[in-house]
């Protein structure tokens, strides 16, 4: 199969003290691996990804002849694109067997490079016994139970002066997916027929995602993903905490969007603390407000601004999730809207209207989707990505390449 090895870490899921594993059991359960990409068009695939590849700061360059490790990479339509890239090695890390064979599938109908190896394991269970000049691990940080050490296990795959790129969501960012996952709770709740429950949220969410212009992904996969899908225990991670659960050994290195600026001279940047971690923290503090609503961009906002709705965010976030496993929290949650929507009203008057459109329809005696006209357009820029370069012991931080 073009190259492709295929090898087996660990058969048998385990779950230990109870505790089901995110994303993997949910996959598993269902025989699913619903992460799939329109590719019809594949230069324009290859486009976005390339896109993404720029914000991130890795030019083709960087990828070609490099060693590169993958950790979740689903049914692989993304990594067709890397290797494309051509690099020396290219290791697929993933634990669900339908996405495996999906990708398997998938690298037998294009051209793929030699020396893909497809690893079938646990990213706790697979030893650091390779160090890389790429390490990717898209979409499956966010909602781990303890993502910042997963961060940091995943991490120690690069080399020093290689790249991390990791993936972000926040409260901020989520809301309006919270929102909706509250709205299917209220017209498709959990213990209704699977089918039946896709039918009714097809219908209801395929308006909403169709004014995102640069929709690429199967609104069924969105919706069991985004919606479906049980969080459990699953804990956030925003840039803020990847910059901190990094920063020991690693420097902010670019992003998606790319929302950093430094006004500074390089020629003042020569001490060993360079102070890139701090100015990305800063960055992000100030910029919270855009992460909400991705139809506006709005101008910097004080760092106190960003906290508290960052606060009242995460505590709408909190309330949907005990909602979810069975607490009575719909006077919370009633209350939590409008406090957000006090916070947000004086910035982004729009964005608003969208908060109280979803408020009118959750708290309506027989909610109609017509109350959600102005909320249906309203997505945040919901999965962030960060690039992260691995410092040398003398602290450099210069790519191997």
């Amino acid at each position: 199969m073009y190259g492709v090895r295929n090898e087996r870490v660990s058969d048998v899921l385990r779950i230990e003290d109870g505790l089901k594993r995110p994303y993997l059991d949910f996959y598993r359960s269902l025989d699913i691996s619903p992460v799939h990409q329109d590719i019809s068009d594949l230069a324009r695939h290859y486009r976005r990804r390339e896109s993404l590849y720029r914000f991130l700061g890795i030019p083709r360059s960087a990828v070609r002849g490099a060693d590169v490790i993958e950790f979740g990479p689903g049914s692989g339509l993304n990594a067709l694109y890397t290797a494309s890239l051509r690099p020396a090695s290219y290791t697929l890390v993933d634990a669900n067997g339908r996405g495996i064979a999906d990708m398997r599938a998938l690298f037998a109908q294009h051209d793929v490079v030699e020396g893909i190896a497809i690893v079938e394991s646990l990213v706790e269970e697979l030893p650091v016994t390779s160090s890389y000049d790429l390490v990717l691990a898209e979409g499956l940080i966010v909602i781990q139970t303890d993502p910042a050490a997963f961060a940091q296990r995943i991490a120690q795959f690069a080399k020093p002066g290689g790249i991390v790129v990791l993936t972000c969501s926040d409260a901020v960012s989520v809301f309006a997916e919270a929102g909706r996952r509250l709205i299917a709770g209220r017209v498709a709740p959990a213990d209704m027929d699977l089918d039946r429950r896709m039918s009714i949220l097809r219908s209801l969410f395929t308006p909403h995602l169709t004014t995102l212009a640069a929709m690429s992904r199967p609104i069924d996969d969105w919706i069991l993903d985004n919606i479906i899908q049980p969080f459990g225990d699953g804990k956030l991670f925003s840039m803020s905490d990847a910059i901190e659960g990094l920063e020991a050994d690693f420097d902010v290195y670019g992003s998606s969007p790319r929302f950093l600026t430094d006004w500074r001279w390089y020629k003042e940047v020569a001490n060993v603390e360079r102070g890139f971690n701090e100015l990305a923290r800063r960055n992000y503090g100030e910029s919270v407000l855009n992460l909400l609503d991705h139809r506006f961009v709005h101008e910097r906002q004080p760092a106190a601004f960003g906290q508290a709705l960052l606060a009242h965010c995460q505590v709408f976030y909190e309330l949907m999730l005990q909602l979810e496993t069975g607490s009575d929290v719909w006077r919370e949650i009633n209350v939590c809207l409008v406090e957000i929507a006090d916070v947000v009203l004086p910035v982004a008057p729009e964005t608003c209207e969208s908060i109280q459109s979803l408020r009118e329809f959750l708290f309506a005696a027989r909610p109609d989707t017509c109350q959600l006209e102005a909320f249906a357009p309203f997505f945040g820029r919901g999965l962030q990505y960060m690039s992260f370069v691995r410092r040398a012991e003398d602290g450099d931080t210069c790519l191997v390449h």
